[in-house]
């Protein structure tokens, strides 16, 4: 019966991380393309200084035109919404990420872009 209850603890923590650290989160879906040094892009522009950012705004990247006319600022909440369905919030957009369903991840992401010095 201890044994259960100490299994129970265990797995109860491994869910409660189970969206990692939005570093973690970070690693495994975006950095492939993406960096948050500023001014390093990839395939996509660079995340650092993302929030608080209007969308299609970084130098050097050449944005979808989706993505530089949207009118969009990078709100906690326009990324969440992004994030979440990237092609639903920018018709058009060229990034073919299909979108982070799980809200915890896409709040530890958030928060750890947030933590990222812009340009």
């Amino acid at each position: 019966m201890q044994s259960a209850r100490l299994l129970t603890a265990i797995l109860a923590m491994i869910a409660c991380g189970a969206a990692g650290s939005g570093e973690a989160v970070f690693k495994r879906n975006c950095a492939i393309c993406h960096s948050t040094e500023p001014g390093h892009n990839k395939v996509g522009p660079s995340l650092g200084g993302v929030v608080g950012r209007p969308a299609g705004s970084v130098a050097d990247f050449s944005y979808s035109t989706a993505n530089r006319t949207s009118g969009i600022v990078w709100t906690r909440e326009e990324l969440d919404a992004y994030l979440a369905n990237p092609q639903a919030v920018v018709p058009g957009t060229l990034m073919a990420f299909p979108g982070l369903k799980a809200e915890p991840d896409r709040k530890a992401l958030i928060d750890y872009l947030a933590d990222q010095p812009g340009s």
